[in-house]
C-alpha cells in the first residue's frame, strides 16, 4: 500500500500542476485534447485519490473537499484575469465532482486494502 507520506506529497504536487495549469494563458497551457470538463474530472479526481490515502482521518477530508472546491472556484475566478481564459461556474462543479469522486474512490479502495490485508473475505 501506498505509504500516506507519499500520497501526501502527490496530493500537494497535483495541486502545483492544477495551480500552474489553470494560471497559465491559454495560449501556452497544455491541451489533452479531451474536453474541460474531462480535464477537470481527472485533474481533481486524481488529486482527491491521493489526497484520501495521504489524510485518512475523516476530518482531514472533510477540510481537503472543503479546501479543494473553495481553490477550484477561485482559480475559475482568477482566470478572468488571464488572457485565452474564461470562468465558469460550472468548471467550478465538474472539478469539485472530480474531487468528490477522487476521495471516495480513494475511501473505498482503503476499505477493501483493509479487509484484504486482514484476510478478511466476507
Amino acid at each position: 500500500m501506498l505509504n500516506p507520506y507519499i500520497a501526501r506529497i502527490i496530493g500537494w504536487m497535483c495541486i502545483l500542476v492544477i495551480l500552474a495549469l489553470s494560471l497559465a494563458p491559454g495560449s501556452d497551457r497544455p491541451h489533452t485534447g479531451y474536453s474541460g470538463g474531462t480535464e477537470h474530472i481527472f485533474a481533481y479526481a486524481g488529486t482527491g485519490f491521493f489526497f484520501s490515502l495521504g489524510y485518512r482521518a475523516l476530518r482531514d477530508r472533510l477540510a481537503i473537499w472543503i479546501s479543494l472546491a473553495l481553490l477550484s472556484g477561485l482559480l475559475e475566478f482568477a482566470q478572468t484575469q488571464i488572457p485565452g481564459r474564461s470562468a465558469r461556474l460550472i468548471d467550478a462543479i465538474v472539478s469539485t465532482t472530480g474531487m468528490t469522486i477522487g476521495l471516495m474512490i480513494g475511501s473505498v479502495f482503503l476499505v477493501a486494502i483493509t479487509k484484504w490485508s486482514l484476510g478478511d473475505n466476507a
